[in-house]
């Protein structure tokens, strides 16, 4: 058939398909960008009530762990707590229970624990009390064990509800807890108006749940039952499709209206979902839009397809010798298709101007969003919309681009007639088939929420939390854009005993008032002041002059000793220990950190950073040092050397001391006075005492003699080292010939770890010896409790005692105490024979020193 065709026909038909296919492939690119455009626009919502959400969960955490710590701050509140007096605790909180009702209708319950996990009082059903919550709910379990604050979603007798708990102390001491609970409605009214959504909760049922609970009429999805409705349209519940079990986001369509469904999931304190909430998004409109925009583009390329071909069909020869010309026009039309296309989205606010930047066209969000009518703008220049705090090289760049047939895209700020907006901008220069400039369209998507929610977390990350002071963050951004800042640390001295004594939630409290006065020495003073960590404070000027910046800060640790911070009924007194530096942007933090690690070495209360007292050299000697520990460990260099403990009576080599080395490049024998304590900072101290254990096992596992090892008290909380110990004395089966030596480090703070630890190495046969004992930590009540074998009479008396009766009064003592204990005595630094005989003649049954040899190699 196809043969008995004209030639005219056949380049007819030709042609025909070929304006078909063209006009296919058109339509299919607009249709996919128009779908991309309304997939972004929803990822958008999406993205928006994500970050509602966010906020709203973290913004209750903070705002009502604050509240619980504003009434625990009432006079006489922790007292009623600490008496169980509840008659007087009702009266105190009453007020404050009826404001918190009044600010937030959603709070349903302030609840006050006892320290046995019973209820104290419920401020919301006062008659119902002494009932034990603690064993009802997990939430409550877990805060009077752990004895820390928590939150989280739970479900309660009589609601699901986000909750705050916290620990209540009395001069350390536990007394009980305080917790506060709201509705989950509060979160989608919360929502609605942060970002204008509605939604449904459902929760899960638990066994907690009374049975007047259980019994209401709810919608039940699986184990979910429906426990708040915020829609306009409630019904829009019943249209959820069959089967949907919570589980992940989907489409509702109910009459004209579609839904996009966010589903978001409520974790309780152990991460555990606990309730589900629905978000209902009505798209209906720019699914409308969509397929209005994509219904006008098919019309007008079906008509253009038969427009084209009824031309080519009653004029052929003519369109034949203008097919050049029709070309050109068809490429003109596609080019204004596809840069109109851009402006379609009716979500996004469009406008037009001419070569001059007046504006010719605008749409209707334009109007919406900047509050000017058609009128108003149409005419004017875009400068109308140009907003004073955005940089004039801005506008320089964009008219460059736009004018050189770019398309520029940027964030501004734009000038409405009532308010000020933000947008995210795209401007396209539209050119004709001679590739002139004929007028500028530009697309703008308004993100004014999203920069507020910016804003909102730059100040959260600028702020300290507890002091409401400039944060760490803020100091660094400040700093960096100084020209000749001042800066001093001030760090409170001996703060831990404060945590210590008092708790760490007073400890922040001392920290919180401490605050506030030196904002009030320094208020007058062009100064910024920040809370930079734990008991340290920044005061920083970013262009002072050192004279008056030095006299000024010098001023605030004398003013805040004579200014008393009341607690618990107590005055403390604070000394803060100063640190300045003027050293350039790029240092000034880290030379003033320095300047303070040296006044806190040499006990000084201020100290100004000079590079005399540079840090720099010791930081490059533990570099050095690192490197060597490194390889030490890497080529087998870190071995034990031997030094004997010697039998007063018999004069015999009975027992034997492992001391740690490290073999240098040169061969030499190295003290761990230069590494050891290097080790713990580059992390190499536990493989170190691993080392130590395992060479000193090896050596004595087939020799019959008793030697000792040296462990600190880290090394036995160290649960690594305290299983490779059990594992040595496993496989050498040894343990009647190991002493483990308890290195005077540090004060034992953890007595039933370290009794468990003495129990469990004593099943293996071996001894306890308490190192550089009569000074220290180490003291008669440490020997009592360590169940020792030995003790190791501290060198710092044994090398004078020959010379020194003060020495001989205390060492007789010691000895005294050891025998009546049934403990055997060593003395440590016996280097000459005088010293000898003074310990024998004392009593002590053991010596060790260079009198008899220095620590070697071999045995």
């Amino acid at each position: 058939m196809f043969k008995k065709l004209s030639t005219k026909s056949k380049v007819l038909l030709f042609i025909s398909v070929l304006l078909f296919v063209f006009i296919s492939i058109l339509i299919t690119n607009i249709y996919l960008t128009e779908k991309e455009n309304l997939s972004r626009e929803k990822e958008q919502y999406r993205l928006n009530t994500i970050t509602a959400y966010t906020n709203t969960l973290n913004n209750y955490e903070i705002s009502y762990k604050s509240k619980l710590t504003s009434i625990l701050t009432l006079p006489g509140v922790i007292e009623s707590i600490k008496n169980h007096d509840r008659l007087k605790l009702y009266s105190l909180v009453k007020e404050e229970w009826d404001n918190l009702k009044k600010e937030n209708k959603y709070v349903k319950i302030l609840h006050f624990h006892k320290a046995d996990g019973y209820t104290l009082l419920r401020m919301h059903n006062p008659n119902k009390y002494d009932d034990d919550i603690a064993s009802k709910r997990a939430m409550c379990r877990y805060m009077h064990e752990s004895k820390k604050a928590i939150s989280g979603f739970e479900a309660g007798v009589h609601l699901l509800g986000y909750r705050v708990m916290m620990p209540v102390f009395y001069n350390s001491e536990y007394i009980g807890a305080i917790e506060i609970g709201i509705k989950p409605s509060f979160i989608l009214s919360q929502m609605k108006k942060f970002s204008n959504v509605s939604g449904v909760i459902f929760a899960k049922e638990a066994d907690i749940f009374s049975k007047k609970l259980i019994d209401k009429e709810k919608i039940l999805i699986g184990k979910y039952r429906l426990e708040s409705n915020s829609l306009n349209d409630k019904s829009l519940i019943n249209h959820l499709p069959d089967g949907y079990k919570l589980d992940s986001d989907l489409r509702v369509e109910k009459d004209s209206k579609i839904y996009d469904v966010y589903l978001f999931e409520h974790k309780d304190f152990k991460g555990e979902v606990s309730a589900k909430t629905l978000i209902f998004n009505d798209i209906s409109i720019l699914v409308h839009n969509f397929n209005e925009a994509i219904l006008k583009i098919v019309f007008f390329s079906v008509v253009l397809f038969f427009i084209l071909v009824l031309t080519i069909k009653f004029g052929f020869e003519k369109t034949l010798d203008k097919i050049d010309s029709t070309n050109k026009e068809l490429l003109h039309s596609v080019a204004f298709l596809k840069s109109h296309q851009l402006a379609m989205d009716e979500s996004s606010i469009v406008t037009k101007s001419d070569i001059k930047g007046q504006i010719t066209y605008v749409n209707d969000n334009f109007c919406k969003v900047t509050g000017y009518t058609k009128e108003e703008a149409i005419g004017k220049p875009h400068s109308l919309l140009r907003h004073p705090d955005n940089p004039k090289e801005m506008f320089t760049d964009l008219w460059k681009t736009i004018r050189s047939k770019k398309v520029w895209k940027g964030i501004m700020k734009n000038r409405g007639k009532y308010s000020d907006y933000w947008v995210d901008a795209s401007i396209l220069p539209i050119l004709d088939d001679n590739n002139d400039i004929v007028e500028y369209i530009a697309i703008r998507h308004d993100i004014t929420k999203m920069i507020e929610q910016q804003n909102k977390l730059d100040n959260i990350a600028n702020t300290d939390t507890l002091t409401g002071l400039g944060s760490r963050y803020k100091l660094v951004q400040d700093i960096a854009n100084s020209k000749t800042p001042a800066l001093a640390i001030l760090n409170v001295d001996s703060f831990s005993q404060i945590n210590d004594f008092y708790g760490h939630e007073k400890g922040d409290l001392v920290i919180v008032m401490l605050a506030s006065i030196i904002n009030s020495i320094t208020k007058d003073n062009d100064f910024s002041l920040y809370h930079l960590q734990g008991d340290e404070f920044v005061v920083f000027h970013k262009d002072a002059k050192r004279e008056d910046f030095i006299k000024d800060i010098l001023d605030i640790p004398l003013q805040v000793a004579t200014k008393p911070i009341k607690l618990d009924e107590e005055e403390i007194y604070l000394n803060l220990t100063t640190a300045i530096s003027f050293e350039s942007n790029e240092k000034i933090l880290t030379t003033a950190d320095m300047a303070l690690k040296i006044a806190k070495r040499e006990h000084k209360s201020v100290v100004i950073y000079s590079d005399e007292i540079s840090l720099n050299d010791e930081y490059k000697n533990n570099i050095k040092w690192a490197k060597k520990i490194k390889e030490a460990i890497e080529f087998d260099k870190i071995i034990p050397v031997f030094q004997p403990i010697v039998n007063n009576s018999s004069g015999k080599w009975e027992k034997y001391e492992s001391l740690v080395r490290l073999i240098d490049d040169d061969g030499k024998l190295i003290s761990p006075y230069f590494f050891l304590e290097i080790s713990k900072k580059t992390k190499h101290y536990t493989q170190i005492t691993k080392i130590m254990i395992q060479k000193s096992f090896d050596m004595f596992k087939d020799k019959d003699i008793e030697f000792s090892i040296n462990l600190t008290i880290e090394d036995i909380l160290n649960e690594q080292i305290n299983d490779f110990i059990i594992e040595m004395l496993d496989k050498y089966k040894i343990g009647s010939y190991v002493v483990f030596e308890i290195v005077e480090s540090e004060s034992i703070e953890n007595f039933k770890q370290v009794h468990n630890f003495i129990e469990k190495i004593k099943s293996y046969n071996c001894k306890i010896a308490i190192d550089d004992f009569g000074t220290g930590y180490s003291n008669f009540e440490y020997l009592m409790k360590l169940n020792a074998d030995y003790i190791k009479i501290d060198g710092s008396m044994i090398k004078y005692i020959d010379k020194n009766k003060e020495a001989q009064l205390v060492v007789s003592t010691i000895v005294d105490f050891a025998k009546k204990m049934g403990v055997k005595t060593i003395a440590e630094f016996v280097e000459n024979e005088n010293i000898l005989k003074e310990v024998k003649k004392l009593g002590i049954d053991y010596s060790q020193g260079y009198h008899f040899r220095a620590p070697e190699i071999e045995l």
